[in-house]
């Protein structure tokens, strides 16, 4: 019952309320192997001499900081019947358009399961309308396998973005590398990622070729709490020898990977491609803000959720993006957003 306790969680916690369990407890300790005691306590005392008051207080600010971001919530731009209607003005009224859409949390809802977040038909029926339009180039950015996003758009004559902005692929033609990176990185953060699937029940690795992802969608709040921060300051450890790599911080997702791509970089290539009098960028979580970023000012940058943002507009929630994409398609029955 002390807050000592959620910090020192390997040890042998109690209700010292409990007469029962205090006793069990004691003769756990006491017929504990040496080799396991030893292997507890280290545990707890690296964690503390990592999360120091230093530590604390930066905590304690960035909570305060948290906390400014959601009053700011309050004047976020949403979409609305105006910004919709001069959106498809200048769609008109251009030759070359170009559309930047990310894929999880925005043509698909956030799934528990990665692999559970499949396109559907009717949004695959809505893209193969706008790709119908010669005038129309779609891009797909995706921090996925190449396997699964080429899987989701097969017979649709879109680009595909995958890892992030690692691997390109033009309608037609094979998978080229848009980065060149050393992997051999891999081999120091895997064993540590392993050890924190062990210590938080229900998260998960997903090794892709140029990352690592460690997914806690479905791990208990609580325990992801204490783990996170743990798992930060090892991994800033190991990355100080490791300058070209980053944590890229996603919606209940860590994902390793080098600092020389991104969604920004990929989309740059693309938009510098041809000359374009319509650009559109749609995407849902922090890996997009890189995309936002590099949109030139008379493009359009828009992100689902209420979160502060590089877009110039947000959406309340996912299922609106069906209607942004409807005005594109020869649809455009929507009065407001």
């Amino acid at each position: 019952m002390a807050g000592a306790a959620v910090e020192l969680n390997e040890s042998i916690i109690i209700n010292p309320t409990d007469v029962e369990e205090t006793s069990d407890a004691l003769d756990k300790a006491l017929n504990m192997p040496q080799e396991e005691k030893d292997k507890r306590i280290l545990r707890m005392q690296n964690r503390l001499k990592r999360y120091n008051v230093f530590t604390w207080t930066a905590d304690f600010f960035s909570q305060v900081d948290d906390i400014r971001k959601e009053l700011e919530h309050m004047q976020v731009k949403y979409l609305d019947e105006k910004s919709v209607d001069n959106i498809q003005s200048k769609y008109n009224a251009a030759m070359k358009r170009l559309f930047l859409i990310d894929y999880d949390g925005t043509l698909t809802p956030i799934a528990e399961l990665p692999e559970m977040a499949l396109l559907n038909e009717k949004m695959a029926e809505l893209l193969r309308n706008m790709v119908a339009d010669k005038r129309n180039t779609i891009v797909v950015l995706s921090g996925r396998e190449r396997e699964f996003i080429e899987e989701q758009f097969k017979g649709l004559d879109v680009i595909l973005i995958a890892e992030h902005g690692f691997f390109l692929k033009y309608p037609g033609s094979g998978w080229l590398e848009n980065a060149e990176t050393d992997l051999s990185w891999k081999k120091k953060i895997l064993p540590l990622l392993d050890d924190y699937i062990d210590r938080c029940n229900g998260s998960m690795i997903e090794e892709k070729h140029a990352s690592i992802v460690w997914h806690y969608r479905n791990a208990d709040e609580e325990i992801v709490s204490i783990r996170i921060n743990e798992l930060k300051d090892d991994l800033t450890e190991i990355l100080k020898s490791e300058p070209k790599l980053h944590v890229l911080e996603g919606d209940k997702v860590l994902e390793i990977k080098s600092i020389v791509y991104d969604k920004g970089t990929i989309a740059s290539i693309l938009i510098n491609r041809d000359r374009y009098d319509f650009i559109l960028a749609l995407g849902d979580d922090n890996t997009d803000e890189d995309l936002f970023k590099v949109v030139p000012d008379y493009g359009f940058t828009v992100r689902v959720g209420c979160k502060p943002t590089n877009a110039k507009y947000n959406l309340r929630n996912q299922s609106q993006i069906y209607d942004i994409l409807s005005l594109f398609a020869g649809s455009p029955q929507i009065s407001q957003v």
